[in-house]
């Protein structure tokens, strides 16, 4: 599902580096300095055009896990997006 997940977004992702915590990463990095304001511009069109591509890729996905609280409320739902290794 990773692949999937990847080639709708069109780049490689990072995939949860801190996998001993408890919230769960996903991310992309795109060279830059917000502290530069020309180029300010570029930042937030990269940022507005991902941003976009990552809702396409997971609303559909987090909208389809079953969240209803059950006696296994200790699972991961991370294996549900793909997040764990060899998806």
């Amino acid at each position: 599902m990773r692949a999937e997940i990847e080639s709708e977004i069109g780049q490689q992702v990072e995939w949860n580096p801190h996998p001993d915590k408890k919230d769960k990463v996903i991310a992309l990095w795109h060279p830059g300095d917000i502290g530069d304001k020309d180029q300010w511009d570029s930042l937030v069109s990269w940022a507005a055009e991902y941003m976009g591509k990552f809702y396409r890729a997971f609303a559909p996905r987090i909208g389809g896990l079953d969240l209803t609280p059950s006696s296994a409320a200790d699972s991961d739902d991370s294996e549900a997006l793909g997040a764990t290794a060899g998806t």
